[in-house]
């Protein structure tokens, strides 16, 4: 069975690349997840819990239930992806954040704990934005 193991912290900044450095100066290298983050937060926006994001959540959630017993990663991926996406709308010609997530994933850009923080983050976002 594929095991997915959450092991990470959340750091919000008001300047992202401001932090990056200052994290890769002190601590060394470590902006990569952030400098090749594949969803540009310029070009997305995250969608209140509406009745639509809603029954687009609900339509991933049997799929969320049972993630810890998928064997496939691109499926574990693909799965998140789609949660992330039930929240986030592209802007103007911008791609889909599953389309994003995805491309990074098999271009092994993003890895599955950048993944459940991303979840995490716009979990948090979406639910706390007006409707």
């Amino acid at each position: 069975m594929f095991q997915v193991t959450w092991d990470h912290i959340h750091l919000r900044s008001p300047d992202p690349e401001a932090t990056a450095t200052w994290l890769r100066d002190i601590l060394g290298g470590v902006d990569e997840a952030i400098k090749n983050a594949p969803i540009d937060p310029q070009r997305i926006g995250v969608l209140g819990i509406t009745r639509s994001v809603q029954k687009r959540l609900e339509e991933v959630q049997p799929l969320l239930d049972d993630i810890e017993k998928v064997e496939d990663s691109d499926s574990v991926v693909s799965t998140l992806a789609s949660a992330i996406d039930a929240m986030l709308a592209p802007l103007d010609d911008a791609p889909s954040a599953n389309e994003c997530l995805n491309t990074a994933w098999r271009d092994d850009r993003l890895s599955l704990t950048q993944l459940g923080s991303l979840l995490e983050q716009v979990q948090e976002t979406s639910v706390s934005r007006p409707t």
